[in-house]
């Protein structure tokens, strides 16, 4: 069996989540809706099962940046809120992921080739990982704090999350790329492009699980029902005083 090409980085699936201090939603189970790719018959038959391949998840994170500059009316608009709802501050999260592997080829049982995927790092990061806060507060440092309180609430539970969802997603990745088995193709080219769709399938799955967690758990341990009442109330009911003025 030999070594095929290294495959240069791909960026794989990069996404957006705003989690602002607004709406409260009810949190949804996981599923990740996305169709993982089969070992056909014809790959059984054709590729011996080889060495189950080495396979890892990166992820570098870093502190995340503060934007007091904003106002009101731009900060709702980009969380999505329906209108007569305002976001006093937002977590914007993007995620970047990006997939460096190598592919070994063998000669098919059959006709054809038979790619096998090593060597596998699925690298994730943060693109952006902004808070803001509305411009609206900079001169209120009471409410200023209280709501920049409530979106660290957020950034900490990313902070605790997002490794531990990679932690059980990196276990089980060796067996989303094959667990060793080969996939073959009419050509070396071909055999190549089914790896392909298989490594950026793992990633779409990765990055769906993670939203799909953190927009749950966001949501049940920050974003109750009783949040944005229990800001109103703060500072001696100040919220309500400058929200009107601002609308």
């Amino acid at each position: 069996m030999r070594l095929g090409r290294l495959k240069r980085s791909r960026r794989l699936w990069p996404f957006v989540v705003m989690l602002s201090l607004a709406a409260c939603a009810t949190p949804a189970p996981v599923t990740t809706g996305i169709s993982e790719p089969t070992i056909t018959a014809q790959d059984r038959r054709a590729c011996p099962g080889g060495v189950v391949p080495a396979a890892r998840i990166e992820f570098a994170s870093r502190a995340p940046s503060y934007d007091n500059a904003t106002p009101l009316t731009q900060l709702s608009n980009d969380a999505g809120l329906t209108v007569g709802r305002v976001a006093l501050g937002v977590t914007e999260v993007k995620l970047s992921l990006s997939a460096q592997y190598r592919i070994r080829h063998a000669p098919a049982l059959t006709e054809g080739v038979c790619a096998y995927p090593d060597d596998i790092v699925l690298r994730l990061s943060y693109a952006v990982r902004i808070v803001h806060v509305a411009r609206e507060f900079a001169n209120e440092p009471c409410l200023h704090a209280a709501i920049l309180a409530h979106e660290m609430r957020h950034v900490a539970l990313d902070d605790k999350l997002i490794p531990r969802e990679i932690t059980a997603f990196d276990t089980g990745l060796p067996a989303r790329v094959g667990n060793g088995a080969g996939f073959w193709g009419a050509d070396a080219a071909a055999a190549d492009r089914r790896v392909d769709q298989v490594v950026t399938t793992a990633g779409a799955v990765l990055v769906k699980t993670l939203d799909d967690v953190r927009q749950r758990e966001q949501v049940r341990q920050i974003d109750m029902p009783d949040e944005q009442p229990r800001i109103a109330a703060a500072c001696g009911g100040r919220l309500n005083q400058l929200i009107g003025v601002a609308r």
